[in-house]
């Protein structure tokens, strides 16, 4: 299938090298497009005004078209699939992250905004992520696990929904389907006034809730297993009902 593969870690994320290399390995026709540095917690920004240079990189990777973006991991879903790529791809692949997107943390995650961009346009999207500092061994573990399961992804997610698989390290077991963590789980932040009024505001460090929700995607992962939580549109025609109208 043709898939387009964007990241937020930036275009010299090995990670990244390795998803694609395993993607194009198993026959698939790869576009890369990545933020020309990281773009970590990005989250569903994009530029609006700026004019955003996408970079041809023709010695990236053998048999894989590749460009870096001057933008953010939303921009290069948008560029890519309004401006740069010819066809429309069957899938959008994002990540391989450095780190966790569990929980609360998804809706921060430039790699799950680059996905919920395919999602939005149409195309069954896919967001891959692993814990932090994860070696290419662990990475390519996560490709073997989920590259068998994109065709059937690609005929069976719910429409404007996004795969988010975890990987964590030294992971045993299958692939659980959980969901996410209701947990507030993000980096801690810290603040530091000046004498003359200004803030500083700055996350220090990562941590993981004591007791997660049973059956979640963080408590699964803490038992080492791979997850996988599909995220769905939040906008429904039955998500809310005002008074006298039932």
């Amino acid at each position: 299938m043709r898939i387009l593969v964007a990241n937020d870690d930036g275009i010299d994320s090995a990670h990244l090298r390795t998803l694609t290399a395993a993607l194009r390995d198993a026959g698939h026709e790869i576009t890369v497009i990545a933020p020309d540095c990281q773009k970590s917690g990005y989250s569903h920004s994009l530029s609006i005004r700026p004019k955003i240079t996408a970079k041809y990189l023709p010695d990236y990777m053998e048999g894989v078209t590749a460009y870096s973006l001057a933008g953010t991991p939303v921009d290069c879903v948008l560029l890519g699939l309004e401006g740069i790529v010819t066809e429309k791809p069957d899938m959008v692949i994002s990540g391989v992250n450095d780190g966790y997107n569990t929980g609360d943390c998804v809706y921060y995650s430039g790699t799950f905004g680059a996905a919920h961009q395919g999602a939005i346009f149409g195309i069954p999207s896919v967001a891959l992520s692993c814990d932090f500092g994860c070696s290419e061994d662990v990475v390519k573990r996560l490709c073997e696990l989920v590259i068998p399961q994109l065709q059937h992804l690609l005929t069976s997610l719910p429409a404007r929904s996004v795969a988010s698989f975890n990987m964590p390290k030294n992971a045993s077991g299958e692939i659980v389907i959980c969901k996410l963590d209701k947990s507030f789980i993000m980096d801690e932040m810290k603040s530091e006034r000046l004498e003359n009024g200004d803030v500083y505001l700055y996350t220090y460090s990562m941590y993981e809730p004591e007791k997660p929700d049973d059956d979640s995607d963080v408590y699964w992962l803490l038992k080492r297993r791979p997850t996988l939580s599909v995220i769905t549109d939040l906008g429904t025609e039955d998500s809310f009902r005002l008074v006298g109208n039932e």
